[in-house]
């Protein structure tokens, strides 16, 4: 009779703790629209920017949130670099929810990240004149799971964004390689969500 409800006990614990891990929310990465007065500034100003929250971000996984730019001329990769990274590990704070905010200027890419509180923030010096190309920015919401790398934004040498590859899913390397031999010129920020 014991082990009858040792064993009813156990199962129970089991079946509650993977109902548990299932309603866990994702991971999601949360674009927060800029308001119609914030654009025509922004506009003016010749800026382009994004505005992220990375809500739901696991607090039993230790991960890092990278940030890198690629720039390709003539469909061969020039320049690769990582713009900025967060780190959650044992030795650091568990939080919940990330904000992430990307200004791109003439020759520059300036980004804020952390949480409320901590922000680190800094700049990117190009080579590039990004002005000079017709840009796009991810605005929309998804589920990032961790192995995840997608690109948030695109510019090119061309006079329109048709060419590009869909910025929000896990990078497809057919349509990469399509937008690079349709453009000369094509510079792409890439969100990289690992575990490590």
């Amino acid at each position: 009779m014991q082990k009858i409800k040792i064993t009813v006990i156990m199962m129970t614990l089991v079946l509650l703790g993977g109902c548990q891990s299932l309603n866990s929310p994702h991971t999601e990465l949360v674009y927060e629209k800029l308001s119609e007065k914030e654009e025509y500034l922004l506009n003016l100003t010749g800026n382009k920017a994004s505005f992220y929250h990375i809500n739901n971000l696991p607090i039993d996984k230790d991960y890092e949130i990278l940030l890198t730019y690629e720039f390709y001329r003539n469909g061969e990769e020039i320049k690769k670099e990582i713009i900025t990274s967060l780190m959650n590990d044992h030795a650091s704070k568990k939080e919940e929810t990330k904000t992430l905010a990307i200004n791109i200027q003439e020759d520059k890419i300036r980004f804020l990240i952390g949480e409320e509180g901590a922000y680190a923030s800094g700049s990117y010096e190009l080579e590039e004149t990004l002005d000079q190309y017709s840009q796009s920015f991810f605005s929309s919401n998804i589920n990032l799971e961790i192995g995840t790398e997608i690109y948030i934004y695109q510019a090119n040498s061309a006079d329109s964004t048709r060419d590009n590859v869909t910025l929000g899913i896990p990078i497809n390397m057919d349509e990469l390689k399509r937008t690079l031999n349709a453009n000369d010129n094509n510079v792409f920020i890439k969100l990289t969500f690992k575990e490590i």
